[in-house]
């Protein structure tokens, strides 16, 4: 029966930092799993929790994209989870029970993507997250199962959020927790200082310069392939109910 959530936070090199982003979800989750994909040259670097909870998936140092999608799938093929989340290890769960509202909401839904609010707004950041990306996300498995990912893989790491709320609207399923607070600690918001992660992707000369790739293949997307995908999910709902 689809009765939980699960949460996948791919994580790398803050394992000394992990602490204050488990008792938040400790705190405000109710009826939640939560797995940390770790990279197979860092895991050991990670506190490792004793709940029930919680799991650990170990890949490759490969990027936040397939860290996502292989647990994704795996957990995808699991029938008690009604949404299969992605959360990065700079967000802090402030909403006490976030979980059960979210599962209230979007029981009865065939397919749904959903986003919390990470408090990105004009006067912080220059743009208000909640119109443009997700930077945490709940999708229902059947969608992933479809698909056969979570993370569009054609993604190294930036532009890939945006296409959650792009193929949300285009299969009217979208729905924006603007009351759950998923608070993201990140520098752009002012919230944290940059550390060696955070200048891979953001800052450096390489970070730049995939930064334009991906948003080169987001635009491609949006021209060539996001109709295919959601007429890819249409059609499996028309087949199967």
């Amino acid at each position: 029966m689809e009765n939980k959530i699960l949460l996948i936070c791919p994580t790398r090199q803050r394992g000394k930092n992990i602490d204050e982003f488990y008792k938040a979800f400790k705190e405000n989750s109710s009826i939640c799993d939560l797995v940390f994909s770790l990279d197979e040259d860092d895991y050991m670097n990670y506190p490792k929790f004793e709940d029930s909870n919680v799991f650990y998936e170990i890949g490759f140092k490969n990027g936040i994209v397939p860290a996502i999608n292989y647990v994704a799938y795996k957990y995808a093929q699991n029938k008690q989870y009604k949404l299969i989340g992605m959360i990065n290890d700079d967000h802090i769960i402030r909403t006490k029970d976030w979980d059960k509202i979210v599962y209230e909401k979007l029981k009865n839904e065939k397919i749904a993507i959903a986003y919390p609010n990470d408090l990105f707004t004009v006067e912080n950041s220059g743009h208000l997250a909640s119109d443009l990306y997700a930077s945490a996300v709940f999708i229902t498995p059947n969608i992933i199962n479809i698909l056969g990912y979570m993370a569009n893989p054609m993604f190294y790491h930036r532009w890939v959020d945006h296409i959650w709320l792009d193929m949300g609207r285009k299969l009217g399923c979208l729905t924006y927790f603007e009351n759950i607070i998923f608070e993201h600690m990140h520098p752009h918001a002012n919230k944290n200082q940059y550390d060696e992660m955070y200048e891979s992707y953001h800052t450096t000369e390489k970070a730049m310069k995939l930064i334009e790739i991906d948003h080169r293949i987001y635009n491609y997307y949006i021209e060539k392939c996001l109709d295919n995908d959601v007429e890819k999910i249409r059609k499996y709902f028309e087949i199967y109910g």
